[in-house]
């Protein structure tokens, strides 16, 4: 008997109900592989959870949130699968999947985990997958300008940083890096790392452009970028490359032709900050060293072609990969693109908990 035992994580002033949709087609795709057959049950079960401790507030920081959703994690687990084990049980494959800030709360959930329950996690638990969608690795500390057009990247940087700094509480300072705690994350001999590269499969999917929340250079932990924005027009989903995956698991998810050879930057740190390729986010160098050259990530590099200037302001891209509706109605309009994007992270998913 084989338990798998999937989390995912809403992200900043969000709450439980933004990841339903990932979670629903993430139990469709796993059903296809594992079908009910005359009412008798595979050997293969799937729980989901939707941690909800940090929906009333994320401005507590990513050590309140990441230890609230260990927390609830582990009292999940102890309530709904433990009861459940026989002898013919293996471990629990387990995954985390953090939206935006919740991306964080994985990372530093899963040092919880391995820390404060040692005993429980490395008893029950195999760890399978980390998967951050569109998550502020590096920050959020803004340039003075950049994006699109000077105009553009003024505007959007002065309430970037104006709102991280001053309305997000302790969350805002650490985004901000004002607070040490992301740099603490990203040392090469701390247990953080050691948590995260626990992980079978690490894989970070960001938007090459327009996510005004996060920009590509934080998710994807990247400093250079040479890929084009999309054309103007209806809304469709695309992926514009990836590294890291298996060309025979994956094949039916990711095209050869967008197959790239991701290369370490390698970035002098007595230049405390640099600015990304495309001028919107100051990076560590330090932490960017770190994070490239002791964590082997998978990369997803995603793009959402849009109809007006209005869908890039308003934060249509950051939360149409999770189809989170509950925020913008409007993206039900054009939802094809939101269904494709999460249908593509969930197969994705199964396929890294069939292997």
């Amino acid at each position: 008997m084989v338990y798998h035992f999937i989390v995912l994580s809403h992200g900043n002033n969000g709450q439980h109900e933004d990841m339903e949709y990932l979670q629903h087609d993430i139990q469709l795709e796993f059903h296809k592989k594992y079908p009910i057959l005359d009412s008798i049950l595979p050997d293969d079960q799937l729980f989901a959870l939707r941690p909800s401790s940090n929906s009333k507030d994320t401005h507590h920081g990513v050590a309140v949130g990441g230890k609230r959703m260990a927390q609830e994690i582990i009292e999940y687990f102890r309530k709904e699968i433990l009861p459940k084990f026989t002898e013919r049980n293996k471990k629990v494959k387990f995954s985390l999947i953090g939206h935006s800030l919740g991306g964080l709360y994985c990372r530093y959930a899963a040092y919880v985990l391995m820390n404060e329950y040692e005993d429980e996690f490395s008893k029950y638990f195999e760890p399978i997958g980390l998967t951050t969608i569109c998550s502020p690795h590096l920050g959020s500390k803004r340039t003075s300008s950049g994006g699109w057009t000077d105009l553009y990247g003024n505007v959007v940087s002065t309430i970037a940083n104006t709102y991280v700094g001053h309305f997000l509480g302790d969350t805002g300072k650490q985004l901000a890096l004002s607070d040490p705690l992301l740099m603490e994350m990203s040392e090469p001999e701390s247990k953080f790392i050691s948590a995260w590269n626990s992980f079978k499969f690490k894989t970070l999917i960001g938007s090459t452009h327009y996510d005004i929340s996060v920009p590509h250079s934080g998710a994807c932990i990247c400093a250079k970028s040479t890929f084009q924005p999309p054309q103007k027009g209806p809304i469709e989903f695309s992926i514009v490359g990836h590294s890291g995956f298996d060309s025979d698991n994956y094949s039916d998810i990711f095209t050869q032709d967008k197959e790239l050879d991701f290369q370490v930057e390698d970035f002098d740190e007595s230049i405390e900050f640099i600015p990304d390729s495309s001028n919107e986010n100051l990076i560590s160098t330090k932490m960017l060293n770190n994070l490239q050259k002791h964590v082997n990530c998978r990369r997803i590099h995603i793009q959402f072609s849009y109809p007006s200037f209005y869908h890039c302001m308003n934060g249509f891209v950051h939360d149409v990969v999770i189809n989170k509706v509950k925020m913008h109605y409007w993206i039900n309009k054009n939802e094809n693109a939101a269904i494709d994007c999460v249908n593509t992270i969930a197969r994705m998913v199964i396929t890294d908990h069939s292997q």
